[in-house]
């Protein structure tokens, strides 16, 4: 439990790449932390979730939904 912090790199990704598409491109699922995860992995699950994701010109920050919520209502 607690909180977890993750950085990462997506190379050759830019901020038109994720904003420009008319569909959410399939790579964004990278972007967030707990991605497949199911609800009974809460209970081991941290209560906050964060990704900075850095980019070729600027930076992608995820957060789990539903982790950011309990780390709220805690």
């Amino acid at each position: 439990m607690g909180a977890d912090l993750t950085h990462s790199t997506a190379h050759g990704v830019s901020i038109s790449d994720v904003l420009s598409p008319l569909y959410v491109p399939e790579f964004i699922r990278s972007f967030f932390p707990l991605t497949g995860a199911i609800n009974h992995d809460g209970h081991s699950a941290p209560l906050l979730a964060v990704q900075f994701t850095k980019l070729r010109d600027g930076v992608f920050i995820g957060c789990d939904s539903t982790s950011f919520r309990h780390f709220l209502n805690a």
